[in-house]
């Protein structure tokens, strides 16, 4: 071994190598800690990421035309709002599409993290120069608001030099607010030449660079997505024009016209109109995969976007953005004067006419009548008003006139409108004229066309339900002599309170059988406690294509009023809408919460262009158009309105059972009602609040029409309807009693309704047969114009007899057959406790007085049988062999308020059993209702 040896103060070599060797080890120990610090720091900082809103610009700089791209990041956010951009001056804001979804996984050691995103995105064109600030844009992320950080750009014009001109031109020196005035747009754009390859752009190469999404067309926007939608474009002429200089230099000419109704006075605005052009600077070669097939010589650039490596072509490489505002001409719009200004005037400018259509022709007084009003003109239709009905004096001195504006339809030049008015009183024997008003720009003077007055005939109103208040005299206003006797039995004062909301239930029998019971088990009792005989008791118990209708319908249809009667029948069946086929307006504002606005627009169209072929005077052949518009119509509204739903509104009845399967409905009904006692109504929509202030604006209703009654049948019936229409959506919402169905038929009896108001009268003695609903039900059914009452003849004994027995109270007998029984059987039990004692002269009035009760109780049983019934609440109906509209009609008709035996359901439609034959109803045309019958008197 040599000794260690030391060179100056320094350490050996293989000292020196062994420290060099820890130290590396140390050194490489740090640069793995190093390395993989960032890889944990990223880990840690993906895992921990919390959500944030990011927004940021493709470009800070933009020329005026040119759009810059905004984009909105929202990143890890569980759920956040849709972010809105505020309007910004000089600037268009256009949605770039849905917005993008992207997610990132990250796994690092086995760690696992997710980043996810979603970026909106926009389209941001500057119209003019200048700097832009986008607002801070907030939105809520999970609860929590965030804000991004305002943004900035600015946007120059790019120099347009003398390559593009704009100029829009009005064929009139001056013209009228309102008043329809042809425009015409000329763009001039210089052809682009590249002199090295001696090439000039044709015109149709020139109109390919103008950019129809950058520029801003203003009112000849429409013409242009016409002319995009048809595959069109604007033929270019080439013409001469002198440049900034003076110059006259070649030209494509591109001329675009439109019609304008300007809206306010002084000069045509044509700011809104810039036409931007991506004109080429330099053109060059592509390559073509077909490009040997073809002849090398220049084919449009426009062929050949995307460069290829199999041919080559030319093409534009390189365009700079050119913009170009529109100048105007010094058209002038003068205001419409004030001097010589009618009243009734609304705005309209050209020339019109106006006729006027009434239906029906024949009503009593206070029935609606449906008025139609169409103008025809050359004006802006889309802009003209229907004329103020309920400010004309001649109009409304003898109509019931609804103060709202009027909405129309427009087809071609002519504009449809309609309303409801109610005549005030009997004679009314005309419509008078309706005036319309029009500035005529050519005379500069007002002038007023009238339609031609409406022959009507306005009868009477029905009295017994205007003038029979209980309380009154009989003969107060009475018409005939058949008010006169039915008037005292009328009772037209409603319920109210809270009693009108409350839930009834049927009532319990095993209180009334308990007390027919008790008197003998007291009797058996005292038996049993005297130990005298053994006492049992024997208990026997004896054993034993809705769519495809109206799509068929309207496949079928010869004329406007099947097609509007198909689409109308299917949406109101579909609402639930039963009775008499409610109007437009009442099924545009039942379906509004439920179908899109575009299809309800759709629909709406589609039924007043039909009213309007049945008087306009049209071509009929349009019918054909209309029927494919109805057909695709009709597929929108299925698939939105949601499936009838037949156990609401007031159709109360369940399934007609017979034979054994009704016995054992029976015997499940009463032992449900001795268990229970009680039975659940539907859950209500409406909140005891709202049932309340609803219930208090049908009393409130109910009262105005009984008060104007005498002086104005118009503004009377109105209240009633209006009234019944309250009551209706109350007993629609499932409140459910004997007081709401009474309220509910006097609204409608007194509202011209007379079907309605039987079958509710119906359902309230379904209810409670105590009711006083019964008298008004046969003063309801008296004044029925095909009464079968009336002529069925006499009656036989056993009909007079029942008619006899439904006079005295049911209640009446109960109490005097209970009483009668338990005076029996008391007397029965005094003489067994006491044997000398005397009953009989108690025991015989007893058994008699019990035998007539219960003889009267049970007589019914020997009379019709309780079943289903439909009444009829249109004023007539022909019967169909099917359930569909495509079945033929029958010749058998039935009329309003007569009932008739429900054999089957399918849908909204019934069958029934007339006296002669049986077919089906609609629903709209019949109410069910289920109840025992009502003897009628």
């Amino acid at each position: 071994m040599f000794p260690e040896q030391k060179i100056g103060n320094h350490a050996a070599p293989t000292e020196t190598f062994k420290c060099l060797h820890d130290h590396e080890e140390i050194i490489m120990k740090l640069y793995r800690i190093l390395a993989i610090t960032p890889i944990l720091l990223t880990a840690l900082a993906t895992g921990a990421t919390a959500a944030g809103v990011r927004a940021s610009l493709s470009s800070l700089e933009a020329y005026v035309g040119n759009p810059v791209v905004m984009r909105l990041e929202v990143a890890n956010a569980g759920q956040h709002d849709a972010p809105q951009i505020q309007a910004i001056d000089g600037i268009d804001v256009i949605s770039a599409g849905t917005p993008r979804r992207s997610t990132q996984t990250t796994i690092i050691n086995g760690r696992r993290s997710e980043n996810s995103s979603i970026t909106h995105a926009w389209k941001l064109i500057p119209r003019r120069e200048g700097v832009f600030t986008i607002p801070p844009i907030s939105v809520e992320v999970d609860g929590q608001k965030q804000t991004t950080m305002p943004l900035r750009f600015s946007a120059t014009k790019s120099e347009t030099g003398d390559l593009l001109f704009a100029e829009i031109v009005g064929s009139q020196d001056h013209i009228y607010v309102g008043q329809p005035m042809k425009l015409k747009l000329r763009i001039w754009v210089k052809p682009y030449m590249d002199r090295d390859l001696d090439i000039t752009l044709s015109e149709g190469d020139m109109w390919q660079m103008l950019s129809q999404a950058k520029s801003s067309w203003g009112m000849f926007e429409d013409r242009i997505n016409e002319l995009a939608s048809n595959s069109q474009r604007p033929g270019g002429e080439e013409v001469l024009r002198a440049d900034d200089s003076g110059v006259e230099r070649r030209y494509f000419l591109y001329e675009i016209e439109a019609d304008t109704y300007p809206k306010r006075p002084g000069k045509i605005d044509g700011d809104s109109v810039q036409i931007v052009v991506d004109y080429p600077t330099r053109l060059g070669k592509t390559r073509d995969p077909f490009g040997s097939f073809f002849d090398n010589g220049f084919t449009s650039m426009f062929q050949d976007r995307i460069p290829s490596s199999f041919g080559s072509r030319l093409s534009v490489t390189d365009v700079r953005p050119i913009v170009a505002s529109a100048k105007v001409n010094a058209t002038e719009v003068l205001a419409i004067p004030a001097e010589g200004r009618p009243a009734d005037y609304r705005g309209a400018v050209g020339h019109y006419q106006i006729i006027s259509q009434a239906t029906p022709d024949g009503v009593k007084a206070g029935d609606p009548i449906t008025l139609h009003l169409g103008i025809q003109g050359d004006g802006p239709m889309d802009l003209v008003q229907a004329p103020p009905l309920s400010q004309l004096p001649e109009l409304s001195a003898d109509f019931k006139v609804a103060d709202q504006p009027l909405a129309g339809i427009v087809r071609d030049d002519v504009k449809l409108f309609t309303t409801s008015i109610r005549p005030r009183r009997e004679g009314i024997t005309h419509i008078p004229a309706i005036p319309f008003s029009f500035f005529d720009p050519a005379t500069k003077e007002f002038v007023t066309v009238h339609s031609k007055p409406v022959a009507i005939e306005v009868a009477a109103p029905d009295r017994l339900a205007l003038d029979a208040i209980v309380g009154r005299s009989a003969n107060t206003h009475s018409s005939s002599a058949s008010d006169t006797t039915v008037a005292p039995n009328l009772n037209l004062t409603n319920f109210t309170g809270g009693q009108v909301l409350s839930q009834q239930t049927p009532s319990s029998n095993w209180p009334i059988a308990l007390a027919w019971l008790l008197p003998p088990l007291v009797f058996l009792m005292t038996l049993t406690t005297r130990n005298l005989r053994r006492i049992g008791s024997i208990l026997g118990i004896s054993r034993g294509g809705e769519f495809k209708t109206a799509e068929l319908q309207i496949e079928k249809a010869t004329s406007p009023s099947g097609i509007a009667q198909a689409l109308t029948s299917f949406v109101s069946g579909r609402l639930g809408m039963d009775g008499s086929l409610p109007n437009l307006n009442r099924i545009i504002e039942q379906a509004d919460q439920t179908v899109r606005a575009e299809t309800l627009a759709k629909f709406q169209s589609i039924v007043q262009s039909c009213e309007q072929l049945s008087y306009a005077g049209l071509d009929l052949n349009n019918v054909s158009a209309l029927r494919n518009e109805a057909a695709i119509c009709l597929q929108d509204l299925a698939a939105e309105l949601p499936a009838p739903n037949h156990h609401s509104g007031h159709r109360f009845a369940a399934p007609r059972l017979t034979g054994k399967a009704a016995k054992a409905a029976a015997i499940t009904v009463l032992a449900t009602m001795v268990l229970c006692g009680t039975s659940r109504a539907s859950a209500a929509e409406l909140s005891p609040h709202q049932s309340s202030l609803l219930l208090a604006e049908a009393e409130a209703a109910y009262s105005r029409a009984q008060t104007t009654a005498a002086s104005d049948s118009a503004e009377s019936k109105e209240a009633f309807a209006q009234a019944a229409q309250k009551y209706q959506t109350l007993v629609d919402d499932g409140v459910v009693n004997d007081r709401i169905y009474f309220n509910l038929g006097n609204a409608y009896l007194q509202s011209g309704s007379t079907g309605l108001a039987i079958a509710y009268y119906e359902h309230a003695l379904a209810m409670n047969p105590g009711s006083p609903a019964r008298q008004n039900l046969a003063v309801a059914r008296e004044s029925l114009p095909n009464n079968p009452i009336q002529s069925a003849g006499s009656p036989s004994f056993f009909q007079a007899l029942l008619s006899w027995n439904e006079q005295v109270p049911r209640s009446v007998m109960m109490g005097l057959g209970l009483m009668g029984w338990a005076v029996f059987w008391l007397g029965l039990r005094a003489q067994f406790l006491h044997r000398g004692l005397r009953v009989r002269p108690f025991k015989v009035p007893a058994v008699i007085l019990t035998s007539v009760c219960v003889a009267s109780l049970c007589l019914p049983m020997f009379g019709p049988q309780p079943h289903d019934r439909v009444v009829v609440v249109t004023a007539e109906v022909h019967l169909r062999e099917g359930n569909g509209e495509a079945f033929t009609q029958l010749d058998t008709v039935v009329h309003e308020g007569i009932g008739y035996e429900l054999l089957e359901q399918r849908g909204d439609w019934m069958k029934v059993q007339t006296e002669g034959t049986s077919g089906w109803i609609h629903g709209r045309d019949a109410m069910h209702v289920a109840v025992r019958p009502v003897v009628e008197t």
